[in-house]
């Protein structure tokens, strides 16, 4: 059954943005952080609010604590938002979240599609025996498995105007474990794309039909590293070479690539002209990370069991963090 938990009204949101130095507290959903101060400013109406104290959404969850894992946006501005620790598939819009899926196999990755459908990776089901990575597309009224057998690891998803891109990995030893990224189309698997150094975690679509990917590198011992890689629309692959200690979430946006380093706790954007810059919010447990259609940055927190978004406007001040 669906929940409800009510949230700040958009004509709350406005005034509290008059009286930026006195807020705090909590308010339903919200919930308040002294995480930094990142100026003043609407994030995203109805999800959270940066203003000296970062505001941000929680919402119901299961058994366990709410504990996002990616995010997405809709064409009305609305969020999707999958919980992989409870199994539930949120949809944020104005006051209301939502659950329009429950007790589902670690819903991972979540993208919205041109025709609105919102598409989630799993896994098929509970058993590790027998689970398989699948895709599950919502038309608003139901939910339809598009394709599943893609692979015994599950990660995040991105769509392209060629289909799904989905990323996964090979059931390997650690050790020698690589990622895959699998293009689906028309309910099928039409691409393989094979890495040779590391899993891939989240994925975004670049601008000209491209695509962004997060790598982690690991061996016995855990995560050692991570990197950014480029895929072209024609195939070619091309790796960042700024150093992360675990990149999560991704996104394109005008000013260049965001990227949310879990390990580190650093929103860092890649500028179009090759700098490393730091955003001031300091993350913790960085997920999947989306850009509004305002510009700003909504990254999910499983760390805070909540949706944080903040302005980009500290990255365009006269003193950011710029990383030599």
């Amino acid at each position: 059954m669906a929940r409800h938990r009510p949230i700040v009204s958009l004509t709350l949101v406005f005034v509290a943005l008059t009286a930026c130095a006195g807020m705090g507290g909590a308010f339903g959903g919200w919930s308040a952080s002294h995480d930094g101060d990142v100026g003043c400013g609407l994030a995203l109406a109805g999800l959270a609010l940066s203003c000296g104290r970062e505001m941000g959404l929680t919402c119901p969850g299961g058994a366990l604590p709410f504990s996002p894992t990616g995010v997405a946006f809709g064409p009305a501005g609305e969020a999707y938002v999958t919980d992989a620790l409870n199994g539930s598939v949120f949809r944020l819009d104005g006051d209301r979240c939502v659950a329009i899926a429950e007790g589902w196999s670690r819903p991972y990755g979540v993208a919205v599609l041109d025709d609105g459908r919102v598409c989630v990776s799993h896994f098929s089901s509970e058993d590790p025996l027998t689970r398989e990575t699948a895709l599950s597309c919502w038309d608003g009224a139901g939910w339809i498995l598009e394709v599943r057998g893609l692979g015994s690891g599950v990660n995040g998803l991105a769509a392209t105007p060629a289909g799904i891109w989905l990323a996964a990995w090979e059931d390997t030893p650690v050790e020698s474990r690589n990622g895959v990224l699998l293009l689906v189309a028309a309910g099928s698997v039409r691409q393989e794309v094979r890495l040779a150094d590391g899993v891939p975690r989240f994925l975004a679509p670049r601008p000209d039909g491209g695509l962004l990917v997060t790598v982690v590198r690991e061996d016995a011992s855990g995560i050692t590293g991570g990197a950014v890689l480029e895929r072209s629309p024609d195939g070619r692959l091309v790796r960042s070479e700024h150093a992360f200690a675990q990149p999560a979430g991704i996104a394109w946006s005008d000013l260049g690539i965001w990227v949310a380093d879990d390990r580190s706790g650093e929103l860092i954007l890649l500028t179009r002209d090759g700098r490393r810059m730091i955003h001031p919010r300091r993350l913790q447990g960085a997920a999947g990370l989306a850009v509004s259609a305002e510009g700003d940055i909504c990254v999910a927190e499983p760390g805070r069991g909540r949706i944080a978004c903040v302005s980009r406007e500290p990255m365009l001040g006269k003193e950011p963090h710029d990383e030599e």
